[in-house]
């Protein structure tokens, strides 16, 4: 058998007229590629992905529709379930880090003490540091002093006072009471030593509550980036409660499984258009409460039309399934937060 009959992709036999190989789908070629023969594998390769995102964007629309063709078979037209969902909340969490929402959603600046006594400490610093200035340089206007007193006296915890501390219970259930001047001078370990912390997870908290409260911007892109793979393992263990729930109508778990991915994925291209929107025009609290409810009644009609039940009992196997949804998710997003604390 000569050369030209033997695939180079795959080495499996082939007629000297053969375009295509049979086994691996190569087209047979003689020499090198040409530039135009790239340039139309470019476009073909764009234009087909085009056509499938469109098609699979078109037919989620229909609630539970996606998931019917997937397994009457119809699937080369449509992106696989797992792609369409990774994809969609890709785009999600990466618009999530990326618009002036996200700034909303620092959890250390607005809910860590010793952030915020950080950050007020360093005002007044600051601020008598200008007066320190203003006062050497025998500048003495009164509406400057006048001010910079306000802003003293919003920004004064007497954190530099020897009798200011901050009550702090620990994870071994001990309370300690640290002096506030200390928290802003000493590092992590420094603190540790001081005051004879020996329990390994206290030890822990104190170090991770210090990198919390220099970055806690930082520790938001973290917990933001860690909730895709929270969803990822929260999916699976909803479709076994709906295998559950739907035992009678024989449905393989797989179904369930396809069902919540195509479901999410909607989901995330809803609240994905909501940040859009809210970009570009700030209207945050009406915009996110449509696409939520828009999801809501997605996921509604998406059981009703892909098991056949009745109203009333997709509206009870809905509401039950929303109960348990969101404990599961209050379960997982403590996990979220405690690992990504620890991580961090």
């Amino acid at each position: 058998m000569t050369q030209e009959s033997i695939c180079p992709n795959c080495s499996y036999p082939l007629d000297n007229e053969a375009i295509y190989c049979p086994n691996c789908g190569q087209k047979q070629q003689k020499g090198i590629p040409t530039v135009r023969e790239l340039v139309n594998d470019f476009f073909s390769l764009v234009l087909n992905l085009d056509a499938k995102i469109i098609r699979t964007l078109k037919r989620s629309l229909l609630p539970g529709r996606l998931t019917k063709d997937y397994f009457a078979g119809i699937r080369h037209r449509y992106y696989p379930p797992f792609r369409f969902f990774f994809v969609s909340a890709v785009l999600f969490f990466w618009l999530l880090s990326t618009t002036s929402f996200s700034l909303e959603m620092d959890f250390g600046k607005t809910n860590n003490p010793l952030s915020v006594l950080k950050g007020k400490t360093k005002k007044y610093l600051l601020i008598k540091e200008i007066q320190q200035a203003l006062d050497e340089a025998q500048i003495r206007d009164p509406k400057t002093y006048a001010v910079l007193d306000t802003f003293l006296l919003r920004n004064n915890t007497n954190a530099l006072s020897d009798s200011s501390t901050m009550e702090v219970n620990l994870l071994s259930g001990k309370t300690f009471y640290f002096k506030t001047a200390d928290l802003l001078g000493l590092n992590s370990a420094e603190l540790i030593e001081k005051y004879h912390i020996k329990n390994y997870w206290d030890r822990i908290m104190v170090t991770q509550a210090y990198k919390l409260s220099d970055n806690p911007a930082g520790f938001s892109k973290q917990v933001i980036g860690h909730f895709i793979w929270m969803i990822i393992l929260l999916i699976p263990a909803f479709a076994l409660f709906l295998k559950l729930l739907y035992y009678r109508k024989k449905k393989y778990y797989l179904e369930h499984l396809v069902l919540l991915l195509h479901n999410h994925a909607f989901a995330f291209l809803c609240f994905s258009i909501a940040l859009a929107i809210v970009t570009f025009f700030n209207e945050a609290d009406f915009v996110f409460i449509l696409a939520g409810v828009l999801s809501i009644v997605y996921v509604f009609l998406s059981m009703k039309w892909y098991y056949h039940d009745s109203w009333i009992k997709t509206a009870l196997k809905f509401l039950s399934g929303i109960i348990l949804y969101y404990v599961l998710g209050l379960l997982f997003l403590v996990g979220l937060f405690s690992v990504s604390f620890m991580l961090y």
